[in-house]
């Protein structure tokens, strides 16, 4: 296994300790060993997958692929669970600010887009893609996105497309 790369640790952790006081349960000592977790159950399916490869014979493939579809369902449920905790942990944190709704999400767009690994090129149309059609995402970009952004969020949005979101409609069949 090479060098991980966090979007958590990268992004989200270090913005919550800039901007709040960590709660014990978001954590380094309690959420690093969740992330471990999930990791190794990748690994372990990156190993099935290899077993894959080598199978010889029906009884063979359903067992590999039975084996591959508990391994899958055990690592989305892991990840769902850390998300979930997360999630809510970060919702209960924000509801305590000081600070009004609207100013903690232009910190965390702020924070986003001028990371160094980031930009708003790709951070605006990642983060905004699930209010996409629905009202908060306008009301979003009207208090979060200066005009010149904008302008540059629509270009920004079809590339993200061609170069990302089409990704996973090649997957499916």
């Amino acid at each position: 296994t090479g060098t991980r790369i966090s979007a958590c640790e990268v992004i989200l952790f270090p913005w919550l300790e800039q901007t709040f006081e960590l709660n014990e349960k978001l954590s380094a000592e309690v959420r690093v060993p969740q992330e471990e977790n999930l990791y190794r159950q990748l690994e372990d399916l990156r190993a099935l997958e290899d077993e894959l490869a080598s199978v010889r014979g029906t009884l063979e493939a359903v067992r590999a692929v039975g084996a591959l579809e508990r391994h899958w369902t055990q690592f989305v449920h892991s990840f769902l669970q850390f998300a979930r905790s997360t999630e809510s942990e970060v919702q209960l944190m924000s509801s305590f600010s000081p600070e009004s709704a609207p100013s903690i999400e232009r910190a965390v767009k702020n924070y986003l887009t001028r990371g160094e690994r980031t930009g708003p090129a790709l951070v605006l149309p990642v983060i905004l893609r699930w209010m996409e059609g629905t009202p908060s995402h306008a009301m979003w970009l009207q208090r979060n996105v200066g005009t010149a952004e904008k302008l540059l969020y629509k270009v920004w949005r079809k590339s993200a497309e061609k170069q990302h979101f089409a990704i996973v409609g090649e997957f499916h069949c």
